[in-house]
């Protein structure tokens, strides 16, 4: 563990990254890591389906606990705005429904491929 801190703390000198981005792009990849290595595990060595399952549980994990616990640890109160909210809300199930229709009928041709791309675009 310290030395995997230690190795963060130089990578973020070397890119000269502030302590904001910093703590936001390492939070951002460390709350996905155990979400990859349950997808990993269940596809590779429990040959499970357990791939859309692991995507979408964990992602509302993510957004419902995750942010719960900060907003509870913040010690103030925290006067918040509807629109991210709803934006949020509203391109995550668009998310959700343009990859329900890209594994529908279980095979993925060329422009599926290019659909979840350009709708994030949107």
């Amino acid at each position: 563990m310290l030395c995997m801190f230690m190795r963060l703390t130089v990578n973020v000198a070397e890119l000269k990254l502030s302590p904001d981005v910093a703590g936001a792009t390492f939070m951002a990849a460390g709350s996905s890591a155990p979400e990859l290595a349950t997808v990993v595990i269940g596809v590779f060595f429990a040959k499970d389906d357990i791939g859309i399952s692991g995507v979408i549980g964990s992602a509302v994990f993510n957004i419902m606990f995750v942010i719960s616990v900060c907003a509870l640890c913040a010690g103030t109160v925290c006067h918040l705005n509807w629109w991210p909210l709803i934006r949020d809300c509203f391109f995550y199930a668009l998310s959700i429904l343009v990859m329900l229709f890209a594994i529908y009928n279980e095979m993925i041709s060329w422009y599926v491929c290019h659909l979840y791309p350009i709708s994030s675009f949107v």
